[in-house]
């Protein structure tokens, strides 16, 4: 039972077994059907036709039953059916002529075997003048023969109604058994064929299958201890190509997760690494009595307090990285009036745009329909998205942001003049650490706000949607659903 454990055999002994089971019972019953309903029958009707038509001929020529001679070359010329032997009898049984010389040469053993009482009597129960002729069947064991025999009677009647004799028509079983046999030899040679080819399909079925899946299988196996697995190309049956197209997408998702990991551990050396220097060097110099210099004691705290700043904001990051994978972000939904708290959440942001130099412009339409929104998560979200606004665009540009409204949501756009976004591109910047060629001349960041931003969009029902001209600056604008959550 070893041998069974695997699919390919299962899947072989699962085409082949049916095969060994039906094919056998359906030879059997066909042999019997041929034997018993078909060629026996026919054999015995062809028989008694054959001995009708001697007899009718033989009722015309009386002078058959009594010379010799004659009925000898009558037996000559009729007797043309193979294996078959052909006799006339007299009313009493004695051998007029027949077919076969053996019998004539021993007459008193040609009714070895035969009942003829039983073939008169029923030969005596015909009606004499019906026109019917009537065929005896009698089946017998013949000691000079050592076989058995179909025996077919028909008694002829002269003219006037008297009895002339017997026409009798010998068929010995052996030859019956020998045509069965070639039958039978015929229908297993074909239930053999059928068999084979049944088998080296279901082989070759089995092989289909069961090849694509131990490629698989093996590709899951590589894949637990090395991550670089190349694509499997899918082949076989529909449901096992899907298979391998569902272990390529995770190929490839553990491809990319593994470059995002990389990317994230050089990051995060970058900038963690950043701030800690600073960090390091302002207390080596307040250890070196940098507290005596006011001013310059000033500076290093104003350092000290900017490097954690962002430290704190490089560790709300990964939290926030870490809701996003894990789907564990719970909102605390309250009723929010964008009208009064936009203006509070981009106030310090304005500050940052007029330090830098951007001019700021801000369109609250007063008609709003209230949303009901985690405050601190939405103001993350417009924060992430105004903080990159600011950064990538340069002095003497705009940054806008109004509201707009729709049947069933409403929305916060925030525009800039900046460099724009590549159609190329617009794709990529939602995924975390991404940072685009023009980002790369901004140091500070990840490239999780973007990722972040959309992600709290969407635990808010809402969607993020981007339009960016390169050169002309992008509008993102944000949408949530007005009304009772």
């Amino acid at each position: 039972m070893v041998m069974f454990k695997s699919l390919r055999s299962r899947l072989i002994l699962s085409h082949i077994l049916p095969l060994l089971i039906a094919l056998p019972i359906m030879g059997i019953g066909l042999i019997y059907v041929l034997e018993t309903q078909v060629y026996l029958p026919a054999l015995s009707h062809e028989l008694e036709n054959d001995a009708r038509f001697l007899a009718q001929l033989t009722s015309f020529n009386e002078n058959i039953w009594q010379e010799t001679g004659e009925a000898q070359a009558f037996v000559n010329l009729y007797s043309t059916r193979d294996r078959a032997t052909m006799m006339l009898l007299t009313p009493s049984g004695e051998l007029l002529a027949s077919s076969d010389p053996t019998d004539r040469a021993q007459p008193e053993q040609v009714l070895d075997g035969v009942d003829l009482d039983a073939v008169r009597q029923q030969a005596a129960g015909d009606s004499p003048g019906s026109g019917a002729i009537r065929a005896i069947r009698q089946i017998h064991f013949s000691r000079r023969l050592n076989a058995e025999i179909i025996d077919i009677f028909v008694p002829v009647n002269g003219q006037d109604g008297e009895a002339l004799g017997y026409v009798r028509i010998s068929y010995p079983f052996t030859t019956v058994t020998q045509e069965i046999f070639r039958f039978r030899f015929l229908i297993l040679t074909l239930l053999l064929v059928g068999l084979l080819l049944g088998s080296g399909l279901g082989y070759l079925l089995a092989v289909s299958v069961s090849n694509p899946i131990g490629e698989i299988t093996q590709a899951i196996s590589t894949l637990a201890h090395n991550s670089q697995m190349k694509l499997l190309k899918p082949y076989g049956p529909q449901e096992v190509q899907s298979l391998a197209q569902s272990v390529n997408e995770l190929v490839t998702r553990l491809r990319e997760m593994e470059q995002s990991r990389r990317q994230l551990l050089a990051n995060l050396v970058h900038e963690i690494g950043r701030p800690l220097g600073a960090i390091r060097s302002a207390t080596t110099a307040l250890a070196q009595g940098a507290e005596k210099d006011p001013e310059l004691y000033h500076d290093l705290i104003k350092g000290l307090d900017g490097e954690t700043g962002r430290l704190q904001r490089l560790l709300n990051d990964l939290a926030e990285l870490y809701d996003q994978v894990f789907g564990t972000i719970d909102l605390d939904r309250q009723p929010v009036d964008l009208e009064t708290w936009l203006p509070e959440v981009l106030s310090t942001w304005q500050t940052a745009a007029a330090e830098k130099g951007l001019r700021w412009q801000m369109d609250l339409h007063g008609d709003h329909p209230v949303i009901y929104a985690d405050r601190n998560r939405l103001a993350q979200v417009v924060g992430n998205l105004v903080s990159n606004a600011i950064k990538f665009t340069p002095p003497g540009g705009t940054v806008c942001i109004s509201t707009t409204n729709r049947p069933g949501e409403t929305g916060i756009i925030i525009q800039d003049t900046g460099r724009g976004i590549s159609a190329e591109e617009q794709e990529a910047v939602w995924q975390p650490f991404f940072r685009g060629a023009h980002g790369q001349r901004f140091p500070q960041g990840m490239g999780l706000g973007l990722s972040i931003a959309r992600d709290l969009t969407r635990a808010h029902g809402g969607r993020l949607e981007l339009e960016s001209v390169p050169g002309k600056g992008s509008s993102f604008t944000i949408w949530l659903p007005a009304g009772t959550p």
